[in-house]
């Protein structure tokens, strides 16, 4: 039959191979697009190299087979029921860390401790273990520019024989710091117990530390960016990790009553509030009196494990950036600790007067974002709680007829 001129003329669709290719071309090119962006926008990704080491210790290593993996997760052990620990004997080299820019090496001993190996206590050797999180770990700075290792150089003119061994994990509360020191305690044998907590220490375990990608995705910074802001919209929205027996309501009792509003956090109050308001699940749950009740049966338990294997303990509070570099005195979670160390009768440190006088006359940089202290930083805590110790009487003094 002949076609008229009438008739339509029959389009042929694209089979549904020509629209699977459209759509992945399309999709390509947009992530293309996405990455180019990123990398125009976003910072350099860190990219770390790992290898295993032979332990100085009759302990082996258990990273034989993944010393060709590229991440620090794989510095990180996952697999308990306490909070995170390093795996022992690995030696990881960060480059262009995201916090200091810098090439950082992160080398554990046969703990799983970033710290020297530790050998058999001598007679004369005083040993203080630090417990602590990210602050105290510090993997964005090298070992040497740590507040523990700057800290025992301050210590040596007061014992020379003093050794500030570094327990600092990244992402823990002290639940995790307690159960940490049990498993370590016997290995550590130390005679002072320091506990650097931070004012999220009431926090459920591992919330905090994300995961990187496996290669060669990590390569990407658009793709590292988005599973990062997955991670944390999943924590946000569908995790059921809460914060036992703190009452959930308490963010919008912190609101009532408040102007919350964005601005000068160092100065404005409701901007302050508003920072604090934001952060309930961080640094914010501090400014709640319920958390320091939790804190407190922790810290209550961990001093009593620490006193039944003869060792001392003392306990420093680090703050948020704005109150360290802020002219406001809301120093409501300072006081809580003050009362929780009273009612243990455990020594305890405010770190905020150290930090605010350093920085209102040196004016140097203490902090690379919220919390996490430059090497500036970690040089003022090392002299606060040099200091400190050193009031309290919990560094024995050298003999001054020691030959040094």
């Amino acid at each position: 039959m002949s076609r008229t001129a009438a008739d339509p003329v029959e389009k042929k669709s694209p089979g549904i191979l020509a629209r699977i290719a459209v759509a992945v071309v399309s999709l390509v090119a947009t992530v293309l697009v996405a990455e180019g962006t990123a990398r125009l926008l976003l910072p350099v990704q860190q990219i770390v190299e790992v290898e295993a080491v032979t332990p100085r210790s009759s302990r082996p290593g258990p990273l034989e087979e993944k010393e060709q993996e590229h991440g620090i997760d794989v510095v990180i052990d996952r697999s308990g029921d306490h909070g995170v620990r390093l795996f022992p004997g690995v030696r990881a080299t960060i480059h262009d860390h995201t916090l200091s820019n810098r090439d950082v090496v992160i080398e554990t001993n046969s703990l799983g401790l970033r710290h020297p190996e530790l050998g058999p206590k001598s007679d004369d050797e005083f040993r203080v273990l630090v417990l602590g999180d990210s602050i105290t770990f510090a993997d964005y700075v090298p070992f040497e520019e740590t507040y523990t290792a700057l800290l025992e150089r301050r210590l040596s003119d007061r014992q020379p024989g003093v050794r500030v061994i570094n327990a600092g994990l990244p992402g823990v509360g002290t639940s995790d710091e307690l159960y940490h020191y049990l498993e370590i305690c016997d290995a550590v044998d130390a005679d002072l117990v320091l506990v650097g907590m931070y004012l999220n220490d009431s926090q459920t375990t591992g919330r905090f530390y994300a995961r990187s990608l496996s290669q060669p995705y990590a390569s990407s910074r658009f793709l590292s960016w988005l599973a990062n802001r997955i991670e944390a919209l999943r924590i946000s929205l569908w995790s059921d990790d809460e914060i036992p027996e703190i009452d959930p309501d308490w963010r919008e009792e912190f609101r009532r009553g408040r102007q919350l509003k964005t601005g000068d956090m160092w100065n404005d109050q409701d901007a302050h509030d508003f920072e604090v308001y934001n952060a309930y699940r961080d640094f914010g749950i501090a400014w709640n009196p319920k958390s320091w009740v939790i804190l407190e049966r922790i810290v209550r338990a961990l001093a009593l494990s620490a006193r039944q294997r003869g060792a001392e303990i003392a306990v420093f509070l680090f703050p948020v950036h704005f109150q360290a570099t802020g002219n406001l005195d809301d120093l409501r979670p300072q006081k809580s600790f003050a009362a929780m160390c009273n009612a243990i009768d455990i020594p305890c440190l405010d770190l905020v007067p150290a930090l605010r006088a350093d920085w209102r006359v040196v004016q140097e940089k203490l902090y690379f974002d919220h919390c996490h202290l430059t090497t500036h930083g970690n040089g003022v805590t090392a002299d606060a709680v040099a200091a400190w110790l050193d009031a309290e009487g919990l560094i024995p003094r050298a003999n001054p007829n020691t030959v040094r």
